[in-house]
């Protein structure tokens, strides 16, 4: 699209919407646009799948449970709740305003601007979208240009179901973001990396518009001498080598006590064996994912050479083929100092460190930025309470992985250069709404004996007021 094009469409968009939401939508009628989305999804189930795949080449089963059920899981939860979300929020009176009545609403913000990223490309563009529409905004859509087949699939649904007015989709890359970003929203709902999100974050700065920065990390995870080591092995393969390891919340490293060490190394060893088979027939294997594109896939290799010039040692894998973007699960033996653990991963390697000092370990989680999960394997309930206590992290996990990403009722959001914001559930319902508070006081209020010229007697009044509240 040319630039004038462009900018055009942009300025057009952002008028039709604003003449639109004039009017707040209706629990009806955005009831109405969500079960247009559930409807088309359940739909085109077979349809999402195919087009994911020319992206990225992941598994059925994960496009099934990571990109398809948890967004129609999302759009039955808000269409069930909803009535209850949008309604008045009665507040209960304080002494100093027994005459009065109060309540909270939740109202729109406005137009909603959401980038989404590459990772899970229709996930992460459908889950705000459903939270943004459910508050009764209006949605400006940018899906990930790295993933084009999808952001395509999703312009041509967004356009085939629901208003301009409502939604409209722009599809490209920096050259599409960038006057966007100049524009005035009245929030901007970003994923991605921490470096983008602060451009996101500084670009709002100067339209004060706030901002929901879902962003990523080095998660960690601790296993300790109490642990079942068989079951987080499995679990920590699972959750790592899953979307082969492009994953926000994916382990990013292990930190694991000596005494264990070894035999956590030979369980994890045989979690990939019996997962994805023989190591060096796991490129063939059609359970197991690809990188995203050749250029993530050269940044990992680099990674991998790296950090074994530094003194790292490859435990498992280690093999790739950069012409199809596959890196084999890789288990590296590392250490604080080591390349890999410079930045996040955001790949199927996973860095095992050896610790002796479960303060020790706290103590090296810490100097590192708070990621957007934390994970702990344990049954020692003093470790797992000082883990819980002393990190910081979007999220904490005990004996498993990411559970909180499919639990309705929790939050999913980051801390610090994690992120900003939460969304799922009524959490995005909240977060992309104004709460508005709204107090009426009757006409002969007790209040006026405080007014002014502030004579002995209002002083004394004050003075007990002081005592009593």
């Amino acid at each position: 699209m040319e630039n004038s094009s462009l900018e055009n469409k942009i300025d057009n968009s952002l008028k039709l919407q604003m003449i639109a939401n004039k009017d707040v939508r209706s629990l009806k009628y955005r009831k109405s646009l969500i079960q247009k989305l559930l409807d088309w999804m359940i739909l085109n189930e077979d349809l999402i799948k195919k087009t994911i795949r020319k992206d990225f080449n992941k598994p059925d089963v994960e496009i099934d449970l990571t990109e398809i059920w948890v967004c129609i899981k999302e759009a039955k939860y808000i269409l069930r709740n909803l009535k209850s979300w949008m309604a008045k929020e009665k507040v209960s009176k304080t002494l100093p305003l027994l005459t009065t009545s109060s309540y909270i609403v939740r109202q729109p913000k406005g137009i909603v601007f959401i980038i989404a990223p590459w990772n899970y490309p229709f996930q992460l563009s459908i889950m705000p979208l459903l939270a943004a529409i459910a508050s009764g905004n209006s949605v400006f859509l940018k899906p990930s240009e790295k993933t084009p087949n999808t952001s395509k699939l999703i312009s041509n649904m967004v356009s085939d179901l629901l208003e301009p007015q409502d939604v409209i989709v722009f599809e490209g890359g920096e050259e599409v973001v960038t006057p966007l970003l100049e524009r005035k929203f009245d929030h901007i709902f970003y994923t991605g990396g921490t470096s983008v999100g602060r451009i996101v974050m500084k670009k709002a700065a100067e339209q004060l518009t706030p901002v929901t920065l879902e962003l990523g990390g080095k998660c960690p995870v601790i296993i300790d001498e109490t642990a079942n080591i068989s079951e987080a092995a499995n679990k920590i393969s699972y959750f790592k080598f899953m979307n082969s390891g492009q994953t926000c919340v994916a382990p990013d490293y292990a930190l694991v006590h000596e005494n264990i060490y070894d035999e956590f190394l030979s369980n994890i060893r045989k979690s990939i064996s019996n997962f994805y088979g023989d190591i060096d027939n796991i490129k063939d294997n059609n359970d197991y994912g690809r990188i995203v594109n050749q250029n993530h896939t050269k940044r990992l290799i680099v990674a991998i050479n790296e950090s074994l010039k530094l003194g790292d040692n490859i435990e498992l894998g280690g093999d790739f083929d950069k012409s199809t973007c596959f890196i084999s699960p890789t288990i590296i033996r590392s250490n604080f100092d080591s390349f890999i653990m410079k930045e996040e991963i955001f790949g199927p390697i996973l860095p095992v460190i050896k610790y002796s000092s479960f303060d020790g370990a706290i103590d090296s989680i810490n100097k590192l930025e708070s990621p957007l999960a934390g994970y702990i394997f344990s049954k020692n309930k003093i470790n797992i309470s000082s883990f819980t206590e002393k990190t910081k992290s979007g999220a904490v996990c005990i004996n498993d992985m990411s559970l909180h990403l499919i639990h309705d009722k929790l939050p999913f959001g980051g801390v610090g250069s994690s992120g900003i914001g939460h969304y799922h559930g009524k959490f995005g319902f909240d977060e992309l709404s104004n709460i508005r508070p709204v107090i009426q006081n009757i006409e002969k209020s007790p209040l006026k004996i405080l007014y002014p010229p502030y004579a002995k007697k209002v002083k004394k009044i004050t003075k007990i007021l002081k005592k009593l509240i």
